[in-house]
């Protein structure tokens, strides 16, 4: 079985997209109101501010942590068994189809197990449509779908 794994950890695909989208909103804001009439900037600011958090929101919540565990063969080290990864990705679609680095999934790659977990600490299975080592990527599916960013 996988063991769980604390969202929200410093690194991965997933979690650079919210701390640039949460470090660019006052940068952004900033510009759009030097250009904006000063009279109108206290509900531009307000307006803008709304939209960048329920933005934000939405991009987090399509932000998941996965894990996987199982056996594959690697070309350079050979055979690898009771192997791990784990790290984020995020889902694309509202089937449940994510993206994630292969390095993430590859030990699932022959059979493994593949847990997927989501910000309001919900946790499903998952299995790989596709992956490509040499550009590090890997499309998987969670098991059910999901409607994200409601």
């Amino acid at each position: 079985a996988v063991s769980g794994h604390k969202l929200g950890g410093p690194q991965g695909a997933g979690a650079l997209i919210v701390r640039k989208g949460i470090a660019l909103a006052p940068l952004i804001i900033r510009d759009i109101l030097d250009i904006v009439d000063p009279d109108d900037r206290e509900y531009f600011r307000y307006s803008m501010e709304r939209r960048f958090k329920r933005s934000l929101e939405e991009v987090q919540s399509a932000v998941v942590q996965i894990v996987a565990e199982g056996s594959f063969i690697d070309p350079e080290f050979g055979l690898q068994l009771n192997a791990a990864g784990s790290g984020t990705g995020f889902i694309i679609d509202e089937s449940g189809i994510a993206v994630t680095n292969n390095h993430v999934v590859q030990a699932a790659a022959n059979g493994g197990q593949i847990r997927v977990m989501f910000a309001d600490s919900q946790q499903l299975d998952a299995e790989i449509v596709g992956r490509d080592s040499s550009y590090d990527i890997a499309v998987i599916k969670v098991d059910g779908g999901m409607a994200y960013g409601s």
